[in-house]
């Protein structure tokens, strides 16, 4: 139990924890204040001044917004991802996402809003009941949202951007017609989204440890199924993380790569690594081992040093740089894709190699 915690806190990260803390320190001090303060107060001003400036038309609209992001509503598209994921047999994913979705109800509904007990503000558009602080429409739509989008991510790395970014709108819009509304305090949405992005942390660390545990089993019997026969480049397809292989296995595994590669004329390359250290470690020995030029660092991506850790890294040879992102449920290793405009049918993808193989 000690190791998994500590495990857990790894995944997690000091920053993460950090603002964890300090999140659970603002609701412990500030959080009593605000539950006594309703009509007069600044938070009031803020509603006032924000209902004001809305013209009717985007008003109706933000009306129908925060329906159709009621629980009822809500919850049917819930039911439609985790079918998604039971489809696709992602269990770990689903398990995540039904821990994630009813934790942070249980947290909010049963736990947070009866302690602080705030009123809702008055003259909402409409009839509500509850209690006010924090906002369960924030945390709930940072955890289910954000939450979906970086399970789905990981498998299909291609809609990583159109998914956060939809939803992000969506949240925002959710957000501004939970204002308008007078559903709730401008500060309720505020704890409940830093409650929601506290949750989703603890969420996706628990699940970056199975998966390591899970990869660690998933490796140390593929190691022992490869003892028994030759590592190829076809032995590796459909693998969601490279095998341990040995010595011998790595020089013959090097050598079909060379010669499969050399009718491509540029590559791209995929890193799946605990860290972003080890990917991008992996590259450079992946780089020096085929005499390929060394990528750059893309200048538009996160600093390296402040990246906690499972992490995609995605090399271009096409404009010669790497981006490395944060990335967990992933597996472990190297993925190539070999491209040649000239003659398609010699394109490839090989992998998943292990970090080690040119090390």
């Amino acid at each position: 139990m000690a190791l998994l915690f500590r495990d857990w806190l790894r995944a997690l990260g000091l920053r993460r924890a950090g603002i964890a803390v300090l999140t659970a320190l603002l609701l412990a001090f500030v959080g009593p204040r605000l539950a006594s303060q309703g009509e007069g107060s600044f938070d009031s001003a803020l509603l006032e001044n924000l209902h004001a400036r809305i013209p009717e038309p985007l008003g109706q609209i933000l009306l129908g917004v925060y329906q159709v992001s009621g629980v009822h509503v809500t919850a049917v598209l819930v039911l439609a991802v985790l079918c998604f994921l039971a489809l696709k047999r992602f269990w770990a994913e689903l398990i995540c996402l039904v821990i994630g979705t009813g934790g942070i109800l249980v947290i909010v509904d049963r736990l947070l809003k009866p302690w602080f007990d705030r009123p809702r503000p008055g003259a909402s558009l409409l009839e509500l009941s509850g209690r006010s602080f924090p906002s369960g429409h924030a945390a709930g739509s940072v955890v289910f949202y954000f939450l979906s989008c970086t399970l789905l991510a990981a498998h299909y790395p291609q809609l990583r951007k159109p998914l956060f970014l939809v939803s992000s709108l969506w949240v925002g819009l959710v957000w501004l017609s939970t204002l308008y509304c007078r559903a709730h305090w401008p500060s309720d949405l505020l704890a409940g989204a830093s409650i929601g992005y506290v949750w989703l942390s603890f969420c996706l660390a628990g699940f970056t440890v199975w998966q390591r545990q899970h990869r660690s089993s998933s490796l140390s019997g593929a190691s022992c199924f490869m003892a028994d026969s030759s590592v190829t480049l076809v032995s590796l397809r459909g693998l969601r993380s490279a095998p341990q292989v040995s010595a011998p296995d790595c020089q013959r595994l090097q050598q079909e790569l060379r010669t499969a590669i050399a009718s491509c004329e540029w590559f791209t390359v995929g890193v799946m690594a605990p860290s972003a250290q080890d990917a991008v470690a992996a590259l450079r020995s992946l780089e020096q081992g085929l005499g390929w030029e060394a990528l750059a660092l893309d200048p538009s991506g996160e600093d390296l040093a402040s990246i906690d850790g499972p992490v995609f890294l995605k090399g271009n040879q096409n404009n010669g740089r790497f981006l490395v992102r944060r990335e967990s449920g992933l597996g472990e290793g190297i993925l190539i894709t070999g491209h040649n405009p000239v003659d398609p049918t010699v394109e490839d993808t090989w992998g998943p190699l292990p970090l080690q193989l040119f090390s």
